[in-house]
């Protein structure tokens, strides 16, 4: 899909799951053989991180930026970048993140839906946190990683600058 993307001059994609992955946690431009890897295409890669540490858990998702924010809060979401950005700084690289939202998140969800062919029961952590919640939440987070210096980009604003000013090697 990558190839794809690029050929069609996109400059950028955030599809690395590093959680899962645990390769990656810094940007890179992909392989035409396997986006996974280092390569030559012009995309650059923006891995989704997670807390290298807490990564392990891979059955609580404990790493992973997502479940957190939603089911503990923006401050212990907060806290997985701040982590990563200690650890990635420790190792004298750049501290890069990239948070992601789904738009249905600040919203109340249910933990039910009904329909006349069928009851959806979602699991806990897809519903708990939604709404004021998660808008307090990402708040929350906002003016923590503010505070500690985070400076927020676009994609494309951010592509410009890896490239320019903080592409390792």
């Amino acid at each position: 899909m990558l190839v794809a993307l690029d050929r069609l001059g996109y400059l950028v994609d955030s599809s690395y799951l590093t959680f899962f992955l645990k390769e990656h946690f810094l940007p890179y431009h992909p392989s035409a053989s396997d986006w996974r890897k280092p390569g030559d295409l012009g995309i650059l890669e923006i891995p989704i991180f997670c807390d290298p540490d807490a990564a392990r858990d891979i059955k609580r998702r404990a790493g992973d930026q997502w479940p957190i924010y939603r089911a503990v809060g923006g401050d212990a979401a907060a806290d997985l970048v701040l982590r990563l950005a200690q650890t990635l700084r420790s190792q004298g690289k750049p501290a890069v993140a990239v948070i992601y939202f789904h738009p249905w998140e600040f919203i109340e969800m249910s933990p039910v839906v009904d329909t006349d062919e069928a009851r959806i029961e979602f699991n806990e952590f897809l519903w708990k946190g939604t709404g004021q919640a998660a808008r307090d939440g990402l708040d929350r987070m906002l003016a923590r990683l503010l505070g500690e210096g985070a400076t927020f980009h676009t994609m494309h604003g951010f592509r410009d600058l890896w490239i320019n000013e903080l592409r390792l090697g």
